[in-house]
């Protein structure tokens, strides 16, 4: 596989992928790790909390980035390859600004919806720590896409989610935690250093020649590009989400918690997708940027093909036996019908949703963010839907099978829209007025 892997892609790009799954794998067994100690350390209920609120700070927080991380991955190659030092310096500037003010002001109406009359105090209290959570998030999310995009996503991908997980696993082997919103607290505090160390990193990799040019910023531009682009991901995001977030009120925080440890599991199917789409996406866009449609063919093929063949055979393996594998990781008060069903139906849910990973990549770095959008728009409404239906009298289970019908309905139909930007050609975003390009003299 990894000869196949370097005639396709080349030395450097096969490099870039040894490295990020290294740091993937890390970084998914850590966040594995940490939910079983607090699973083990609470119980479903305890663990119910911790997973709707970072649930619900994931969601917003993502929201709040308004699509810029993103329009990182998209641009910056863009820039690189013309030499546009001046929208680079611009684009970097303005996203850290963007991103910075939006999720304060998103933590801030997250913590006065948090005393809305009538929640129910546990719904309450979460909210009120997601709101603490929000921050950290939006800005690890930001930093981690500019660093692919400079491509460094080993580093990106080592800030956004192994740097938290580790600190808060060696509190739990220092000292037990009696609240999860201590391992919150602990949790978002490592998440804004990891943004700041990102930040420096960032810098660092910048061209030198960006020191000698002004900054030429073009937010009303980049803002129409993102704003369609965090719709769609909006969408994708809360079918992931919508779940936990529904449960809560709508049925208990131990269902919360046992479809958490199920998903937590499950959530380990993805990371060799996700890594591959960190390191690829960016020389989708490069490809993009060049016009070159038949490489671009050739490494979404190599993706989707690589997707398959890490995704399927674990998902049966987890949808065979999935009554040994909670027991196992979380104990026999995680071997109930809800846990184990909901493990089986994910295991199947993920398996889609390791497929459309390099399909998301390739529909937003040619031009489609409009389509993106729109099909995870309609799987959301889809989503919700179920989850109503079905959350009331299934509980976690209700949940699974609601996610996993929603993931399947957008791989269909980004495949689908996939195959026909790879059939039809490209067309390139302009990059700049020639009169105007922000080169050095």
């Amino acid at each position: 596989m990894i000869d196949r892997l370097r005639a396709f892609a080349g030395a450097r790009l096969t490099r870039l992928f040894a490295g990020t799954f290294a740091v993937a794998a890390t970084s998914r067994l850590l966040l594995f790790l940490m939910t079983v100690m607090l699973g083990r350390q609470f119980g479903p209920d305890g663990l119910g909390t911790f997973t709707f609120a970072t649930g619900a700070a994931m969601l917003i927080g993502f929201a709040a980035t308004l699509g810029w991380p993103n329009l990182m991955v998209r641009f910056i190659p863009q820039y690189l390859h013309d030499r546009d030092w001046s929208r680079l310096k611009g684009l970097v500037r303005t996203g850290a600004i963007v991103v910075l003010v939006s999720s304060i002001l998103a933590s801030a109406i997250l913590a006065l919806v948090s005393r809305w009359p009538g929640l129910r105090p546990e719904i309450s209290t979460g909210l009120l720590l997601a709101a603490v959570a929000t921050l950290p998030f939006a800005l690890r999310k930001l930093r981690r896409q500019q660093l692919a995009a400079f491509q460094r996503p080993a580093l990106g991908l080592f800030l956004d989610e192994a740097l938290a997980p580790a600190l808060v696993i060696l509190v739990l082997l220092v000292t037990p935690i009696a609240d999860p919103a201590i391992a919150i607290y602990v949790y978002s505090a490592t998440g804004l250093v990891a943004a700041m160390l990102g930040a420096v990193a960032l810098a660092r990799l910048m061209p030198a020649e960006t020191r000698h040019v002004a900054p030429l910023s073009e937010p009303s531009r980049w803002m129409g590009i993102a704003l369609p682009t965090v719709l769609g991901l909006a969408g994708y995001q809360l079918m992931n989400k919508a779940d936990v977030l529904m449960l809560a009120p709508l049925s208990t925080f131990d269902e919360v918690g046992a479809y958490g440890a199920a998903f937590r599991i499950t959530y380990l199917l993805t990371f060799p997708q996700v890594v591959l789409a960190t390191v690829v996406t960016p020389v989708f866009a490069r490809l993009v940027a060049a016009g070159n449609v038949a490489g671009l063919r050739r490494r979404y093929r190599m993706s989707f093909g690589f997707a398959l063949v890490t995704s399927a055979p674990l998902a049966a393996v987890l949808a065979a036996f999935p009554h040994f594998v909670m027991t196992i990781a979380f104990g026999e008060a995680f071997g109930t019908p809800s846990a184990t069903w909901s493990l089986a139906i994910l295991a199947l849910g993920q398996t889609f949703t390791a497929l459309a990973v390099p399909t998301q990549g390739l529909l937003l770095v040619s031009g489609r963010e409009r389509a993106f959008g729109a099909i995870n728009g309609a799987a959301l409404v889809i989503n919700i839907a179920l989850n109503l239906l079905l959350i009331p009298p299934l509980g976690a289970i209700g949940a699974a099978i609601a996610s996993a019908s929603s993931a399947a309905f957008v791989f269909v139909l980004q495949f689908a829209r996939a195959l026909a930007v790879l059939r039809g050609g490209l067309h390139r975003e302009p990059a700049s007025d020639p009169d105007a390009n922000g080169k050095p003299e």
